[in-house]
């Protein structure tokens, strides 16, 4: 900071540019602290007059206002009225310099941007009490030349968007409201400077400015300025593609939208809504119709024809959504025509348009359109439209051609238009329950079209053809009245794509048939020989030596699996042995030519069957099932390989293939578990007896080992829903070894809050937990990690969760084995987990104290209650006025205000019989109060002591109202403290700002 002032002690305006210069040069070690600490300092606003006076760089400016900003938004009310007055006339002089001139305007256009946010900032604190006549300013001013005019609109838009688009957390609700009711009541003026540049459009940016600033009014200008001036017409007056206005046509119709998007427009005035949204329409038409069409328009560049059809989509489908029934009822022709364009808009090749368009046609075909079956005879050419325009969905092969004409085949785990694909798909499945007949027309007139095209153009419409056949999976499986026909509708297709086959598109009409049959598992539950040709499909294919093929037909098995585990109701009582048997002869070879992670995947996926199997052939099966990967353990522990290091990659993978069969067939595992409990406990014990003079990466493998074990065990333990003495046989000795040595990364917390858990009504089996759980997981696990925040910051989630499992299910048990400094010691743990900078662990915490307040409250020996409050009352009262008041904890506002309003409930409602203080006379809740009051005065040491008195009384006094309490503490904290305190956005670290100013300023 010193570098910032000059021999005399007073601020250096060249001095800072230097340095600002220096960062923005690359110097950032000796110049950013610099920067950061005038920024944090609390008197550095008074500098900011000072800098945009007499500072030469624009970032030192931009710096400046930001320091202002922030100042305005946290401390204005600090300031004394003559200051703030001051301030606001200081920021106004010059907004209106640099405005007076067209040229300055364009030249300062960054810097005269953040001028109007830190005047809109002064409005939102001043406006309507202390600054009564600023709507009245901007009017006289904006009169004065077109560029001030056009920046007026500009400051009203921003001011608009914070009061009627921004969040409500923003500010106190009582001051959202207040300002939202004057801006409706003093906004005629404003309208009118619309109307009177409207009517006389000479300066473009002025026209420009308006219209943008009016799609921002017309969301909630009250109805009788809409209908009953030419407000709307005269927007409509600026739509032409001629040369000086063709640049409007997008800004007229994002007006237009905005009008069509609202629903609070009364019964009496739609008519006359009608004719207004006519009239834009056939304007729209007439430009269409003069640049050749929507096709043509789409491709002018001249006319920015991709936006303006863009925005006339919009347009009309927020018209149609809103008030189509009208528009049905009183201009059907209207109707035809706008359903005619968005035919066309919906074939453009658009992938935005598309969207749009289909989440119009999706509610048309629904059953909350009251006129879609007026339009029934657009859905055989809608449903065409479709079945072409489908995005990939997950997981599938798509097709793409090599500079040597070859085909490429790539594997796409994830849609890369996951939305899109979701509209469609939604659009699709409404059209064939609509009529599933004509779906499979068009299936047939796709195939036979595919037929005749080139191979890779067919291999692409082919792989569309069946991702729009699987999307319609859910309609004929939920709607009765289609699902016989278009089941038949899926067989005859996988039969028609198997003959085919034969005609020499082998691979692209095989992968078409995979996909399809993986999103009908119903029919593969049906018919055992569609699902035999389809694994000998996967097994061919699974083979292939292109990775990507290899990961399709894995995902493809896993899918089959799967939904054959999900239908096996449809299947016969033999049909999952039949389907398992098929499973268990392919899987030695299907697994042959797989890495580690797909081996896994095969066996996720044979195990999905295996769960659907009856106990006795589980028992039967269970052997067959895992006896390879047995095999390759025991090979891996007892037998010599290659090296040590190949010996810990095969028992690593076979313990990743044993979690993911635990994982889908629950409980039943533990036939699997009991086989190989003793080769575990010996992998375990070897893996926690590494040297340390074994290489890092045997000791990172056995540490992956240690973790992979533990993490089956959890899994396993997790599935049980109880717990037999055959069981304890098997998993004791597994958690000895864990206890033993624990994985360094994330100990064993989980595994005793899950048997915690399920042991929760066995008080012995809780108490012998506990003797283990307490000394040997959660006091080794504290005396670590309590020094600080950050170390072995991977054992803290698994931590917490064991403190919430303690109280939760073994909190009576606590008390009575453990000593009071026990006890103590787990409480002190949750109160520093509040305070964990980590809101995901902080959040455990405040849920855990939560509970630790539900189980004091349900203590039925009055003596040991008084005592937990007389220890915990208070110290918890504390740290959660500390953590709600810290600016950077906002975002865990609604479980702090439920913990704060249930401590004072308990006090306000005289439910704590002790005393909870010391010395003195008076109510467990005069003492309190007047504690939460010094509190709060120590947090804002600047507010008047009888605001403060109210604040604590009324948090008391509506401690039993949680919607009460919590709206008066956000508008008292809102309206003192950053505007942004409860907002979701992340507030940016001061080296960000900078940087994103470097990037603003560079594009200008």
């Amino acid at each position: 900071m010193e570098a910032l002032f000059d021999h005399q002690g007073q601020f250096s305006v060249p001095q800072f540019d230097d340095i600002v210069r220096a960062f923005y040069a690359g110097d950032t070690t000796t110049t950013q602290p610099i920067l950061t600490a005038f920024n944090q300092h609390p008197d550095s606003w008074q500098a900011v007059d000072q800098i945009l006076e007499r500072s030469n760089v624009l970032q030192a400016k931009f710096i400046a206002l930001q320091i202002l900003e922030k100042f305005v938004s946290t401390r204005w009310k600090h300031l004394a009225q003559e200051q703030r007055l001051a301030i606001r006339e200081y920021i106004g002089s010059v907004i209106v310099s640099l405005s007076s001139s067209n040229i300055t305007m364009q030249t300062e256009k960054v810097y005269l941007s953040k001028l109007n946010i830190v005047l809109v900032e002064i409005v939102k604190k001043e406006w309507p009490d202390e600054w009564t006549s600023f709507i009245n300013e901007m009017i006289a001013s904006a009169h004065a030349n077109p560029s001030i005019c056009e920046n007026n609109m500009t400051i009203l838009r921003l001011l608009s968007e914070e009061v009627f688009e921004a969040s409500e957390e923003t500010q106190a609700e009582w001051k959202i409201r207040k300002l939202k009711e004057r801006m409706m009541a003093e906004f005629g003026p404003v309208i009118e400077l619309c109307r009177q540049v409207l009517m006389n459009p000479v300066v473009e940016g002025l026209i420009k400015t308006t219209l943008e600033s009016l799609s921002h009014f017309l969301k909630w200008i009250p109805p009788t300025t809409v209908f009953d001036t030419d407000l709307m017409v005269l927007i409509c007056n600026q739509m032409s593609s001629n040369d000086q206005k063709r640049q409007f046509i997008s800004l007229v119709l994002k007006c237009y939208n905005e009008v069509a998007g609202r629903q609070d427009f009364p019964v009496e005035v739609q008519e006359k809504l009608i004719l207004l949204l006519r009239g834009a329409i056939r304007t729209t038409r007439e430009i269409i119709s003069l640049n050749g069409g929507i096709e043509s328009l789409y491709n002018s560049v001249y006319l920015n024809g991709q936006e303006i059809l863009y925005d006339y989509t919009l347009f009309i489908t927020s018209a149609l959504s809103c008030y189509g029934e009208n528009i049905n009822s009183l201009d059907t022709q209207l109707l035809t025509q706008v359903h005619q364009d968005l035919f066309v808009l919906s074939s453009l090749d658009d992938i935005e348009t598309w969207r749009i368009c289909a989440e119009y046609w999706v509610y048309l075909t629904s059953s909350n359109c009251n006129y879609g079956n007026q339009c029934r005879v657009l859905f055989p050419d809608l449903r065409r439209i479709a079945f072409k325009c489908i995005p990939s969905p997950d997981n599938v092969l798509v097709v793409d051609e090599h500079q040597d004409d070859s085909v490429l085949q790539e594997y796409i785990d994830n849609s890369e238009n996951p939305e899109l694909y979701k509209v469609t798909k939604e659009l699709l499945c409404n059209l064939a329950v609509l009529d599933i007949n004509d779906a499979g027309n068009v299936f047939q007139e796709r195939l036979a079209q595919i037929q005749t095209e080139n191979i890779i153009q067919s291999w692409k419409n082919l792989s569309q053809l069946g991702w729009a056949i699987g999307a319609i999976s859910p309609a004929i499986k939920n709607n009765p009245a289609i699902k016989e026909e278009g089941y038949q509708m899926i067989c005859q297709g996988l039969d028609q794509l198997e003959r085919l086959c034969m005609n020499g598109k082998v691979d692209s009409f095989e992968t078409c048939m995979l996909y399809i049959a993986s999103q009908y598992p119903q029919i593969l539950c049906k018919r055992q020989d569609i699902f035999i040709k389809t694994l000998n499909l996967i097994s061919k294919y699974i083979h292939n030596k292109e990775i990507d093929i290899q990961k399709f037909a894995t995902h493809i098995l896993v899918e089959v699996c799967h939904g054959i585990q999900q239908n096996s109701s449809l299947m016969d009582q033999q049909g999952g042995t039949l389907f398992l048997e098929d499973l268990l002869t392919h899987l030695p070879t299907l697994i042959t030519d797989l890495d580690s992670q797909q081996t896994c995947e095969v066996y996720r996926a044979v195990g999905y069957v295996f769960s659907v199997s009856s106990q006795q052939y589980q028992h039967r099966y269970i052997q067959r099932f895992m006896d390879q990967s047995n095999q390759m353990l025991k090979s891996g522990l007892y037998q010599r390989l290659s090296s040590e290091e190949e010996s810990l990659r095969v028992i690593t993978n076979v313990l990743r293939i044993n979690i993911a069969v635990c994982e889908v067939i629950g409980e039943n595992y533990g036939l699997q578990l009991r086989l190989i409990y003793e080769d575990l406990c010996n992998i375990y014990r070897n893996a926690s007896q590494t040297t340390g003079s074994a290489t890092l990466l045997l000791c990172n493998l056995c540490e992956r080992i240690k973790e992979l074990v533990d993490a089956l065990l959890t899994i396993y333990i997790k599935s049980k829903p109880s717990f037999s003495t055959d069981d304890q046989d098997f998993i004791n000795p597994l958690l000895h070894e864990l206890v033993a040595s624990p994985p360094s990364k994330n100990d064993v917390s989980d595994i005793f809050s899950i048997l915690l858990e399920k042991h929760e009504n066995n008080k012995y089996a809780i108490r012998s937990l506990l003797e283990i759980a307490y000394p040997q997981v959660f006091e080794r696990i504290y005396f670590k990690i309590k020094s600080d925040f950050t170390s072995y910051y991977d054992k803290r989630p698994g931590f917490f969760r064991l403190v919430q499992a303690l109280i939760n299910y073994a909190f009576t048990e606590l008390l009575s084995l453990f000593q009071e400094d026990k006890f103590t010691q787990i409480v002190e743990s949750i109160l520093w987990g509040i305070q964990h900078p980590s809101h995901e662990l902080s959040n455990l915490a405040l849920e855990t104290c939560n509970l630790l307040f539900d189980r004091i409250y349900n203590v039925e020996d009055e003596d040991q209650q008084n005592v937990l409050y007389t220890l915990y009352y208070m110290k918890t009262l504390g740290v959660i006025l500390h953590t709600i008041t810290d600016h950077d904890r906002r975002t865990q506002f609604e479980l702090q205000s439920q913990i704060l309003a249930r401590l004072l409930e308990l006090v306000q409602q005289g439910e704590i019989y002790t005393q909870l203080y010391s010395e003195g006379i008076g109510s467990n809740a005069d003492y309190v109060q007047e504690y939460v009051r010094s509190k709060l005065i120590e947090v804002y040491p600047s507010l008047p002591q009888n605001q403060i008195d109210m604040v604590a009384q009324g948090m008391l006094e509506y401690s039993d109202d949680i919607e009460r309490f919590r709206t008066d503490l956000i508008d008292f904290m809102a309206d003192f403290r950053s505007s942004d305190d409860f907002s979701n956005n992340v507030i940016l670290d001061t080296k960000t700002e900078l940087e994103l100013l470097a990037s603003l300023t560079r594009q200008e």
